[in-house]
């Protein structure tokens, strides 16, 4: 060996230390804990509620393939392709009842009836269900298995169905939801491929609707610019609620993240909720600031052009003043540019700022921007990072909960297979089994009851097993929920250690005796040490100043 030369044996390495990205790979067991998904199921289902709440009183004026027709036309064509699809629609609804309409009413009274979609389908089920019922009897009296001919003309029903669901329009909630269901499952697809996209939307060129980039576009600019083009008063009714169920149960998710992440501590969901409940105003207010700002600036340049562009008669005076005074616009422009480019990138900071800090929504709006501007390309880093880690984990969870499904679909229906084999029920069991719970299909993990193969126990049944399938499809949702909440907070941690050089278990704790104080909130406080046992006859220990004291003596 050289002279000079000296072997160096690393024992452990701390890598988090080396390389703080690797916290963001915590993430997963963060996101995955049972309290907080439990919280985040809490509030997936609040907020599917809240929609189907506000579909029943807004009705289903959505039609199919409207949102998409809103994306790839101007305004105008959309109108023009609105009043056409209403026409169209009603024209392919009288020819899918035509024959179906019972005595007295014709089809062309039917499909002008306000309820006339629900009105078809129940015709095409009570047609099947005669058809049904005279074929049962013929094979009765004929003593041989009609089989083929049932599952033609249950497979005659389900094309019918499925083209009336195929014009039929929805619920203003139900479809932003698939269409943002889609998106997002195009985002999981476009970041594990590593297909950004981004190329093409900095250029200005027609977006991949499936890459991050077109996914994010179609997720955060086409619904909500469709929504308010179209529904203005339901996405303000939405909105509201939204951001009440948000504040809260959003609020604690990022506390239980920020503990979590910062000194590995377990927060209940109570202490959590408390917590948020306490700040509960400023978790709502955190988004709504800088959504305010840009609202009062977009008003003072509306004033700025009514008035000095814009009063007949004064326009030719009053212009030569607005164009001296054009800087001013020009400014108030930069701050909105600047605020907007702010909120959408740090909107995810500001509930962690809030968990982990304990301050206000002006702070929290204050930290956010301050990131944002002063460690842009770390942020973006760090987010690409947790984008593509969280849709791997995605899929890997989407994968087990199908599985999940998948077997416990296919055992129980081997057992009414021999239920049917054993007690000769020819094929009955079965097929009530199959219209009970339908196969899962992977991307596709709801179903519809086939209700006119039950009978009121078989529905009841339905009803039930669909509960609970649909409870557990919606820990999918709940666990995308947790992560996003959980990666946030990981990158507002690292981003205050890189501008500020605070540690990571540097958070904020309820004083004693606050309001928003919890047991399970506080770090462990350590035991007291016990005082020395004074033996009798034993001098007392010396002084560590030699003996000299201040206090009198006695």
């Amino acid at each position: 060996m050289a002279d000079g030369t000296q072997r160096v044996r690393v024992e452990e390495a701390d890598w988090s230390s080396l390389l703080p990205v690797l916290r963001i790979f915590r993430t997963f067991r963060m996101a995955i804990h049972p309290q907080k998904l439990f919280t985040a199921l809490l509030l997936i289902i609040g907020l599917y509620i809240s929609g189907r709440v506000l579909d029943a009183i807004w009705g289903q004026p959505v039609y199919p393939e409207e949102i998409e027709t809103y994306a790839s036309r101007p305004v105008d064509e959309f109108e023009s392709w609105i009043d056409s699809h209403r026409e169209g629609t009603k024209g392919q609804l009288y020819r899918l009842v035509a024959g179906l309409a019972p005595e007295g009413v014709s089809a062309h009274e039917l499909v002008q009836e306000p309820d006339a979609f629900r009105r078809a389908i129940e015709l095409i089920h009570a047609d099947y269900a005669s058809r049904r019922d005279r074929l049962k009897q013929r094979e009765a009296e004929m003593k041989s298995d009609l089989g083929d001919q049932y599952d033609r003309l249950s497979a005659e029903r389900r094309a019918r169905l499925e083209a009336v669901r195929s014009i039929q329009p929805r619920g203003i909630f139900d479809s932003a939801l698939r269409y943002q269901t889609d998106c997002f499952e195009r985002l999981v697809g476009g970041a594990i491929s590593l297909n950004l996209g981004f190329t093409e939307a900095m250029r200005g060129l027609p977006h991949d609707s499936s890459s991050v980039a077109g996914s994010l576009r179609d997720m955060l600019l086409t619904l909500p610019g469709w929504l308010l083009h179209s529904h203005r008063m339901f996405l303000a009714v939405f909105c509201l609620l939204g951001l009440a169920l948000i504040a809260l149960l959003g609020g604690a998710l990022a506390r239980m993240a920020a503990l979590h992440a910062s000194r590995d501590i377990r927060l209940g969901m109570v202490a959590a909720v408390q917590f948020a409940a306490g700040r509960w105003l400023w978790f709502v207010l955190a988004p709504l600031v800088p959504i305010l700002v840009i609202l009062a600036l977009s008003a003072i340049l509306f004033l700025f052009g009514l008035l000095l562009f814009g009063i007949p008669y004064l326009h030719t005076v009053l212009s030569v003043v607005g164009g001296l005074l054009f800087i001013i616009a020009l400014l108030l422009g930069m701050v909105i540019a600047l605020v907007s480019v702010g909120l959408v990138m740090g909107a995810g900071l500001l509930y962690p700022a809030i968990a982990v800090e304990g301050s206000d929504c002006f702070d929290a709006n204050s930290r956010a921007f301050s990131y944002v501007t002063g460690r842009p390309w770390q942020l973006l880093f760090y987010g690409l990072v947790a984008l593509v880690y969280g849709a791997v984990t995605y899929l890997f969870v989407g994968v087990i909960i199908f599985l999940a499904i998948w077997a416990s679909r296919s055992c129980i229906g081997a057992g009414v297979a021999a239920a049917d084999a054993v007690f000769h029920q020819g094929q009955d069991a079965a097929t009530r089994f199959d219209a009970i719970l339908k196969p899962p299909q992977i991307g596709r993990l709801t179903y519809e009851i086939d209700w006119p193969e039950l009978r009121l126990p078989g529905k009841i049944a339905a009803v039930l097993t669909q509960a609970w399938v649909y409870l557990f499809v919606g820990l999918l949702a709940a666990y995308a929920m947790s992560f996003i909440f959980c990666a946030q907070t990981s990158i507002y941690l690292l981003l205050r250690r890189s501008a500020d050089g605070t540690d990571f278990d540097d958070i904020h704790f309820p004083a004693p005796g606050s309001e928003d104080d919890a047991d399970d909130d506080a770090p462990p406080k350590p035991a007291p040490s016990p005082a020395p046992e004074k033996v009798a006859g034993q001098a007392s220990p010396a002084p560590a100043d030699g003996g000299n004291s201040s206090l009198p003596a006695s």
